[in-house]
């Protein structure tokens, strides 16, 4: 039996941005997306973080393309900020959600 509790780690977003969020229109695969960078930065107390594809492949159920092709979209639409482009060195790229929401 699931039972999810707040001190085993909880993410902290303002209702502000959250109502941003449900009036942006996004797709199922881009709205999974941005909650994934939001756990994976705010979760963690972080603004950025370095998130490789795989981390993304792993948690999330869609395809890889799916999930390249929602990062774009997201990119492009100012959503997602991509601080960082990884590099064949095994860097990945470093993302931060814009919490200025009227860029959108």
């Amino acid at each position: 039996m699931a039972s999810p509790q707040r001190e085993n780690g909880f993410t902290a977003i303002s209702n502000e941005l959250l109502s941003a969020f449900l009036l942006a229109e996004l797709t199922g695969t881009e709205l999974t997306v941005v909650l994934f960078v939001m756990r994976q930065t705010y979760g963690y107390q972080k603004t950025s973080d370095e998130i490789a594809i795989s981390q993304f492949t792993k948690n999330i159920k869609f395809s890889r393309r799916g999930i390249i092709d929602a990062l774009n979209v997201l990119q492009r639409r100012n959503i997602l900020i991509c601080l960082k482009k990884g590099d064949r060195t095994g860097a990945s790229n470093v993302w931060k959600i814009n919490k200025d929401y009227e860029s959108w």
